[in-house]
């Protein structure tokens, strides 16, 4: 550290070398202040130190963990069921009934297509993931596990549709058919249906 004097006014540095010229040409007393020299902010370290003692908290339990675990998945689940239901009176309906081999390039062209024209495609199956599969993660895609030999769920489905596009086995195509002629709901099938069927 040296000291020195300049016009009455004494001077610290810790070396010449260290400070810029303008210190050395200064009217007024001036003092570094090192880290050393920095004093602590009590209220801070106490912040930091409860922070600190909140992290650490306890482990939470096995049943509190299966017991959150419960409430995501009925959440999660509630969540699935508003989408299956949804419909947005702007766009267009398709229901795509069956999510076998002959489903992904119906589904395919059905969601390339569905931006442009204005659809909602919601594919049905036994297997709902067999559903998710067909869809991906397109935006206008909806996936949900369906009964077909459950008369109430395909009616309600085929009821808020605009057009059916029916994939099921063959055997199946002319209760989808009855259920679209009740309800005046349009249908497309990759087989013929048989007039002795309706």
């Amino acid at each position: 550290m040296q000291s020195f004097k300049r016009g009455g006014t004494l001077l610290h540095a810790r070396s010449s070398q260290c400070l810029p010229s303008i210190f050395c040409q200064t009217s007024f007393s001036t003092r570094l202040i090192t880290p050393s020299a920095r004093s602590t902010n009590p209220a801070r370290s106490a912040s930091q130190s409860t922070t600190g003692e909140s992290k650490q908290s306890a482990p939470a339990t096995i049943e509190e963990l299966r017991s959150e675990l419960a409430a995501t998945e009925a959440k999660a689940k509630a969540l699935r069921e508003s989408i299956v239901q949804y419909k947005d009176p702007n766009k267009k309906t398709i229901l795509v009934l069956g999510a076998g081999r002959s489903s992904p390039a119906c589904v395919d062209y059905l969601l390339q297509h569905a931006k442009d024209e204005g659809w909602y495609v919601k594919v049905g199956d036994g297997d709902e993931s067999h559903a998710l599969q067909r869809i991906g993660k397109h935006p206008a895609g909806i996936a949900f596990r369906l009964d077909a030999n459950d008369p109430a769920q395909r009616e309600a489905e085929i009821r808020k549709a605009d057009i059916v596009v029916s994939l099921l086995p063959p055997h199946m195509h002319y209760l989808v058919a009855k259920d679209c002629i009740k309800h005046a709901t349009n249908m497309v099938s990759e087989l013929l249906i048989p007039k002795n069927f309706i």
